[in-house]
């Protein structure tokens, strides 16, 4: 039974799970247009795994209480049947290379703000992801939610190809769709495996392993791996926050108030990161975007509510 502190608790680390989040498109912008694409996920990722591996480790020791509730108090227990590995691989491929790719290439070609808006289309895509690989029901209200974000962030995108709309190149935001679309079904591959493996040491795992594999594109390509130097902390910021902390917040508030209530508060990584844009990256605080990200941040509502409506077959 969830006490009131605790749900209390989880909807701090919710809502710190989306202000983080949602830095990242801000931190990773000036990376994108100091490297290629490849770079920029291979470090941020990098430093993900780096920090989450860290924590895993220090984690049991100076705070058992938080350690337990994530499966990460014990030896490292990653997936050992064939469909976990399997499991586990395809969540590296979508999760942790080309969702990351498709990302940071779009962000070179759109602002931070609009990134962040589309990039919430993810927790739509799941559930159509969901529906789609795992032949899950979904309930009215679920699908009224879907719809509603997945019309605000394709709306986003469209308008952008006009002169009018202001938010980016239009391929940009269409990568970052892209990117959404591939952490969704990273999410659907790993549903159930976060829930019953040791999730730090998981998460430490897959996020290395992209990173890696994106290292090696880099080299493959010629292309440079590091920043400057005055970039640094972006790279910092961007792996160790955009990643790796929102993470790990999104994870503890799961715990305290279960995964769908966590999902909406995550939601608001959109506006959270076109405000943060505006504010920190000095971009123009696009209309269209804020629009955008209180539609979505609507839309995960519903999909909140629909825990308690009638299921209905999928067509």
């Amino acid at each position: 039974m969830r006490t009131r502190s605790g749900r209390s608790g989880g909807v701090v680390l919710g809502v710190a799970a989306g202000v983080l989040l949602g830095s990242l498109t801000v931190s990773g912008k000036p990376l994108s247009l100091a490297l290629s694409a490849p770079a920029v996920a291979a470090l941020t990722y990098l430093v993900a795994g780096l920090l989450v591996g860290t924590l895993r480790v220090v984690l049991p020791r100076v705070a058992p209480s938080l350690a337990r509730p994530l499966r990460s108090d014990g030896p490292w227990q990653l997936p050992s049947s064939m469909i976990g590995r399997a499991r586990l691989s395809g969540s590296v491929l979508f999760g942790a290379f080309l969702g990351p790719l498709l990302l940071f290439a779009g962000l070179s070609q759109t602002t931070a703000g609009a990134a962040a808006v589309v990039l919430t289309a993810e927790v739509a895509l799941t559930v159509v992801a969901a529906v789609v690989l795992l032949q899950e029901r979904v309930r009215p209200l679920q699908g009224m939610g879907v719809a509603i974000v997945l019309a605000a962030t394709v709306g986003l995108t469209v308008s952008a190809r006009l002169p009018s709309g202001g938010l980016g190149s239009g391929i940009g935001d269409l990568l970052v769709l892209g990117a959404a679309s591939s952490f969704a079904i990273d999410n659907t591959l790993t549903k159930g495996l976060a829930t019953a493996e040791d999730q730090l040491g998981t998460i430490a795992v897959k996020a290395v392993a992209g990173g890696a594999l994106l290292a090696v594109v880099v080299f493959v390509l010629g292309a440079p791996l590091l920043p400057p130097v005055s970039l640094w902390p972006m790279v910092v910021a961007a792996g160790g926050l955009g990643v790796g902390a929102s993470l790990i917040c999104y994870l503890a508030a799961v715990d305290r108030i279960g995964t769908l209530q966590a999902t909406v508060l995550l939601a608001t990584s959109g506006l959270c990161g076109a405000l943060l844009a505006a504010g920190i990256g000095q971009e123009p605080l696009d209309r269209l975007a804020l629009i955008g990200g209180v539609a979505v941040i609507g839309g995960v509502a519903l999909l909140l509510r629909a825990e308690e409506g009638p299921v209905t077959a999928p067509p």
